[in-house]
């Protein structure tokens, strides 16, 4: 019979449990566990740049990431639908972007903007969206 096995999935394990994301709001999306593996090393290849020009937000050399910062936004950041983070969080063109390697032996792409957005590409991975909200240092902006 068919719904065995979808009720097999649903109670087993198959959709994350509830908690495993926040609830979201009006100005934050439901952010979800990245789970991504522990980092090994991290490369800051442009940092302070200015992604589009079309902002009022111009100075964007301000924007400097260090790999520690780096290293706490991968490890705090958590995994967002692209759609909802672009319903309810702030875009800033000021951006730092590198690599990463993690401890599996795997590696990927990063960029981080100043409104605590970001982006995670990993080969034969699905492009992932990532927000800090727990990220609120310098030189972050909230």
């Amino acid at each position: 019979m068919v719904i065995a096995p979808i009720l097999a999935l649903l109670i087993g394990g198959g959709i994350p449990p509830a908690q495993s994301c926040t609830a979201g709001s009006e100005f934050e999306p439901p952010v979800c566990a990245a789970q991504l593996p522990g980092i090994r090393s991290v490369v800051i290849t442009a940092n302070g740049i200015t992604a589009w020009t079309d902002s009022e937000e111009a100075n964007c050399a301000t924007f400097k990431l260090s790999d520690r910062q780096v290293r706490t936004y991968l490890t705090h950041a958590g995994k967002v639908d692209a759609q909802a983070a672009h319903h309810t969080l702030s875009e800033s063109p000021c951006q730092a972007t590198g690599t990463v390697r993690f401890t599996d032996g795997s590696s990927g792409t990063w960029w981080i903007d100043r409104y605590r957005r970001g982006g995670l590409t990993r080969p034969g991975q699905p492009d992932m969206m990532l927000y800090c909200p727990r990220c609120r240092t310098k030189p972050f902006a909230w």
